[in-house]
């Protein structure tokens, strides 16, 4: 979970399983937390039939609930979902019920003060890397005042060999992918970011995180490549500049989400994103 910077480099990728930390409990529910830079994951696990918990958030927050049907419960209103739905909820506190038993995932931007705390891998932003850019949130222009319900089975599929369906809310964007068996390694993707993390969220079956750090002249900071086996519940934030690529291994159902904040854009530009619509740049 180290990420030191190196000045003008690369830091080390954060790699955080839930499951090796005590989770914080609540009355049906288990909540863990890790972070990137303007980003808080938050991942909550349920044993139980109808349960909830209280959560808040600066700007909007995007649920991802990926087995279970259920509500959110905001301003006085609530606001239903299927199993296997992404939701958008407007800044301030909500109630999310599960009525089965089940994950469900909180994304949060301009990390909350308490928040950040509670995240893992705090101290590995002891210090900003100024090359991210930072969060402006978008306006959201289409039902704007109520929880956005997204079934994911309503959204388009950008990359069908991997079964991709990308979201947003005003300050954060994922790619919700899903596939059986493991990925081709022959047609993997590795690249790099000059502006932004990436973080990549395990939610089913077991995927291998590869990562190399590029050679700059300065040979004492060369570091061997890694290769990182990691299963439900756990996040690898890829750093700027760090080549990477994921692939899932073994039989069996895989489930991966990537995770953006800012939005991107380019994304955005290319009408990957089911919902991009809902929302205009800030004036």
């Amino acid at each position: 979970m180290t990420a030191s910077y190196i000045q003008g480099g690369v830091r080390d990728p954060s790699v955080v399983e839930f499951y090796r930390y005590p989770p914080a409990q609540r009355e049906g529910t288990r909540h863990w937390y890790a972070r990137t830079q303007n980003a808080v994951v938050e991942w909550v696990e349920s044993d139980r039939e109808q349960a909830s918990f209280t959560s808040a958030g600066i700007d909007e927050t995007l649920v991802l609930v990926p087995d279970s049907a259920g509500s959110v419960h905001w301003e006085s209103r609530d606001f239903s979902f299927p199993a296997a739905a992404c939701c958008v909820v407007p800044a301030g506190p909500f109630r999310i019920t599960l009525e089965q038993p089940g994950i469900c995932i909180c994304l949060y931007s301009r990390p909350i003060r308490d928040l950040v705390s509670l995240s893992i891998n705090h101290e590995a932003y002891a210090s900003r890397d100024k090359r991210i850019t930072r969060v402006v949130p978008m306006q959201r222009i289409r039902r704007p005042g109520e929880v956005a319900v997204l079934p994911m089975g309503d959204a388009p599929i950008i990359d069908h060999s991997r079964q991709t369906r990308m979201f947003q809310s005003a300050t954060v964007s994922v790619s919700w992918t899903e596939y059986h068996g493991p990925r081709n390694p022959r047609h993997l993707s590795p690249h790099t970011h000059s502006d932004f993390e990436q973080a990549s969220l395990v939610v089913r079956g077991k995927f291998t995180h590869h990562m190399r750090t590029p050679w700059g002249r300065d040979s004492r900071q060369w570091r061997p490549d890694r290769h990182e086996i990691t299963g439900p519940g756990s996040l690898t934030v890829f750093p700027v500049g760090l080549v990477h690529t994921v692939a899932g291994i073994g039989p069996g159902s895989h489930a991966l989400v990537d995770i953006f904040s800012p939005p991107r854009s380019d994304y955005i530009e290319r009408g990957y994103v089911s919902n991009a619509a809902d929302y205009q740049v800030a004036d």
